[in-house]
């Protein structure tokens, strides 16, 4: 990839490079792809691929009682004594 395609992956990125970070950073890619393009240049076709059997065992979706509502809002930061009160964002 050229430099004009890295600033314009970047810039659909939302990242911003100098000249200079935009020269490293085109270097620095390249040398991934390339290593990449090793990658897929292995011989592969006497790999077998599988997917393990093994499975974490799964516990039954039942209903559990939670902790007291006291005890909960006695760990907030910041609370009405009802529930939590979080900073405004807008």
């Amino acid at each position: 990839m050229n430099q004009q395609e890295i600033a314009a992956l970047a810039e659909l990125c939302k990242l911003e490079f100098n000249d200079q970070a935009l020269e490293a950073f085109s270097e620095e890619f390249g040398a991934i792809l390339a290593f990449v393009n090793q990658l897929a240049e292995l011989e592969t076709g006497d790999t077998d691929a599988y997917v393990s059997s093994l499975h974490a065992p799964l516990r039954t979706d039942s209903a559990q009682p939670g902790l007291p509502h006291e005890q909960v809002i006695r760990n907030a930061p910041e609370t009405d004594g009802e529930g939590f009160l979080i900073p405004r964002v807008l």
